[in-house]
């Protein structure tokens, strides 16, 4: 008489194929971003400390200009987060130099953006990544 279940031996699970692989990429990740720091830490300081400043000089401003004006007072309070905004935009634009001055001086971009439009077509262009 055969059994519904089969004789096979119970083996344990394996550990996933892709943890090796997985922890080397985020050891890579990592070692990028503290390279990437490491060449341009006193820039990307000072703009986070200029961010800062914009921040608590804004919150001065809006405190001050509530004494004339609520209204007036709200308007102003909302540059705060608006000087971290732009204090991190800063910062990436900073990184994205420092990624470029790696590639050389004569660093060509890997593709062209180019808008094409079917013939005929109405509707919006789709945008292309042309090999250069």
């Amino acid at each position: 008489m055969m059994s519904a279940v089969s004789a096979a031996p119970a083996t344990a699970p394996a550990p996933p194929a892709g943890l090796g692989a997985w922890l080397r990429d985020l050891g890579a990740v990592v070692g990028h971003g503290v390279r990437l720091w490491v060449r341009a830490w006193p820039l990307l300081l000072v703009i986070a400390l200029l961010a800062v400043a914009g921040r608590y000089a804004a919150g001065w401003a809006a405190v001050n200009a509530s004494a004339v004006n609520n209204a007036l007072g709200w308007a102003v309070l909302v540059l705060a987060p608006l000087s971290m905004v732009a204090g991190i935009v800063a910062m990436l634009h900073v990184l994205r130099r420092v990624l470029g001055a790696g590639r050389g001086s004569d660093a060509r971009p890997c593709c062209r953006w180019t808008a094409r439009r079917s013939a005929g077509r109405v509707g919006p262009r789709s945008w292309t990544c042309v090999r250069v």
